[in-house]
């Protein structure tokens, strides 16, 4: 049975009444990896499948996915009403439950690259807006693409490959006219996935390279390709959504290219996985909405949203902005108490953008420093700040970029508010499976910011009938302080599946809980959480 199942995720389910006894199911990848809304498209999952058809679940209520009659084979229907962007599918059977895996969803048809195409002569036609899907199949490829463009027109190309489909690859595009002569060529734009933006000075059609490295470097000279390096792209001259930000409303704010003064914002709210989503009518391109709320739990605490040069006068508060042209400094007034401890954020190179952040706290009167950083952690690049006031006055908090960086992509999110220690907890896997009669231990990692020195006490919340957890502690020092393990037990019964969530509460001096509670979370991918885990009761 399943417990809690309609209220767990929003979902179409094709369920059979077989039973696999076998290996844990296993869905690495979808081919092709993104589905056009309007119309059924099939798909392939590449994995591991010992009794078909298995269950499947979607992160998108207005989505279906049917299993075909041959292994690995679905059928997916996406509404035309349905904005862009990606959805989350599992598949699980009755002793385990696959990863999160993403598919995208196309506002346009969807062109599939045609082999041979290395050659500028091989290019494949597309005609924009354009969204194309392909793969470098092997070491040495490159896939070439040919589009018209006019005179005056800005030309947007875009990789999605690493950031949201987890393709390990480098990715590598290149714009060049049809002699050959690149024109722009890009890498690491959208974190590792390229993107150009070209101002077109005639009429005349331009070549689209993509190839790629590895994403670890291998030591191996020239191109590379796998299985397993698919994209996706998107090629137009008209309204592209790059990203987007939230205003004081809550209303999303889109930020691209071509895009009209008052566009028509399409917003899709969060799914246990994925956070908002927001696109345009009429545009390619989409959105992750981000989550201003400051504090390391999960109660958000109201957040006040300011612009560059209001002054500070309450906390907490989240800025927006863009270091848009050279040695572009932003600066936010501030008034500070005595003895109070500040913690001031930078997130930009978290969120895929291109800014290498710069924090500097001065003296409103004299100028003089009091503070700086200009990354927290090494080889991450935002910067943070821990400040204590010396006295009451104004502060200035100057952002700007370390190696006078700016651009529309020098994009920054600024969260300032009072210090607080705290703790994450985090996991290595979003679902586990026990047996009936035996049990199951799940490693959490303890993470103490800034030298939180608390008992953590950390339950089990959601657990079926028949599944019991005892409570554990995680102390200050000693073994249990960076990480501890918790042991589900299941009795002899019938199987279920279904979500649980994992907590973790402060203990005070007498050992009771007390402050907000934190969910134990799993990186779907970096900056992406899921704080539901699938747990799997089964019969042996």
């Amino acid at each position: 049975m399943f417990f809690d199942f309609r209220q767990l995720l929003p979902c179409v389910l094709v369920v059979s009444s077989a039973v696999s006894l076998q290996a844990q199911v296993q869905v690495d990848r979808f081919e092709p990896p993104i589905a056009q809304r309007g119309i059924d498209t099939s798909i392939k999952a590449s994995g591991k499948f010992t009794k078909w058809p298995p269950k499947v679940i979607c992160d998108r209520d207005e989505v279906q996915i049917v299993a075909a009659k041959e292994n690995g084979q679905f059928q997916v229907t996406v509404p035309n009403d349905a904005i862009p962007g990606p959805m989350w599918v599992r598949a699980i059977d009755e002793k385990s439950a696959s990863d999160w895996v993403p598919l995208l969803i196309s506002p346009v048809a969807v062109t599939a690259e045609s082999e041979p195409n290395n050659k500028n002569s091989e290019a494949n036609g597309l005609t924009m807006p354009a969204v194309a899907r392909g793969k470098l199949q092997k070491s040495g490829d490159i896939d070439t693409y040919r589009v018209a463009v006019n005179s005056g027109e800005k030309l947007i190309v875009s990789v999605t490959a690493h950031q949201v489909l987890a393709s390990p690859m480098d990715a590598v595009l290149q714009l060049a006219d049809l002699d050959g002569n690149v024109l722009r060529q890009s890498e690491d734009v959208r974190g590792l996935d390229p993107q150009i933006v070209y101002e077109c000075k005639s009429s005349e059609e331009l070549l689209i390279r993509v190839f790629a490295f590895p994403e670890v470097p291998t030591g191996t000279v020239g191109f590379a390709g796998a299985a397993t390096f698919a994209y996706v792209l998107d090629v137009t001259t008209g309204p592209f959504v790059d990203h987007a930000f939230a205003d004081s409303s809550g209303a999303a704010r889109l930020f691209g290219w071509n895009l009209p003064s008052e566009p028509n914002v399409q917003h899709r709210n969060a799914t246990s996985v994925s956070p908002d989503v927001v696109a345009m009518d009429d545009s390619l391109g989409w959105s992750w909405l981000p989550d201003p709320r400051l504090d390391s739990g999960d109660q958000a605490e109201p957040v006040r949203h300011i612009t560059a040069g209001e002054k500070i006068t309450s906390l907490p508060i989240v800025a927006y902005g863009h270091i848009a042209t050279e040695k572009d400094v932003h600066r936010f007034p501030m008034i500070v108490q005595k003895g109070i401890k500040y913690r001031i954020d930078v997130r930009s190179k978290a969120m895929g953008f291109l800014l290498d952040s710069k924090l500097e706290i001065v003296d409103a009167k004299t100028e003089n420093e009091l503070a700086s950083n200009d990354d927290v952690t090494r080889g991450q690049y935002d910067a943070g700040v821990d400040f204590t006031a010396k006295e009451d006055g104004e502060v200035e908090v100057l952002l700007s970029d370390m190696v006078d960086g700016f651009g529309p992509r020098h994009a920054y999110e600024l969260r300032i508010g009072q210090a607080k220690v705290s703790y994450q907890l985090e996991l290595s896997a979003d679902h586990f499976s026990v047996a009936s009669g035996e049990s199951v231990e799940i490693p959490i990692t303890v993470n103490r910011d800034r030298g939180f020195d608390r008992k953590i006490q950390i339950t089990v919340v959601g657990l079926p009938e028949g599944v019991s957890a005892e409570s554990v502690v995680s102390e200050p020092k000693g073994a249990t302080a960076k990480s501890v393990p918790l042991k589900l037990t299941a009795k002899k019964g019938d199987a279920v599946q279904g979500r649980i969530q994992i907590v973790g509460r402060e203990l005070d001096d007498d050992d009771k809980p007390t402050g907000q509670e934190h969910l134990a979370k799993f990186a779907v991918r970096p900056g992406l959480f899921v704080r539901d885990i699938w747990l799997t009761k089964f019969s042996p």
